[in-house]
């Protein structure tokens, strides 16, 4: 399967997605050797060093242990399944989406304010009943 150009995350994580999935999902079992750099490299169509920061990646999060010049192999002991955190990035950037939407909110009422003096502005006033009309 090769990775998503149109994702806009680093390839090396979609890599270590696919791999985590397949670990979880029980493709490839508790103790079991995950194919070579090499053959992941020409799996997913990348660079092995890419290959190798997915297979870091899935080592510091517990479901891989690389074994010296043996390969990596499936962790008897899976890390548990943690309720997705958000990132820091994710919550700066959802407070600047909130700022923004208020900023835009609040612009919008004086549009509209400003908006309704103009009209007001440009709208003569009605024609009286009692004024004498203007003959020629």
């Amino acid at each position: 399967m090769p990775v998503s150009y149109e994702d806009s995350r680093p390839t090396y994580l979609q890599v270590a997605e696919v791999i985590r999935g397949e670990i979880t999902g029980g493709q490839v079992g508790p103790g079991e050797r995950l194919p070579s750099v090499r053959d992941l490299s020409a799996r997913f169509d990348i660079a092995a060093v890419t290959v190798q920061s997915a297979l870091r990646v899935l080592r510091d999060e517990g479901y891989i242990a690389s074994r010296s010049t043996r390969g990596y192999f499936v962790r008897d002991e899976l890390p548990e399944e943690e309720p997705a955190v958000p990132s820091p990035e994710f919550l700066a950037l959802r407070h600047q989406i909130d700022s923004i939407r208020a900023t835009v909110d609040e612009l919008a009422t004086r549009v509209s304010q400003l908006e309704s003096t103009v009209r007001e502005a440009d709208d003569p006033a009605p024609p009286s009943s009692l004024a004498p009309e203007r003959g020629d």
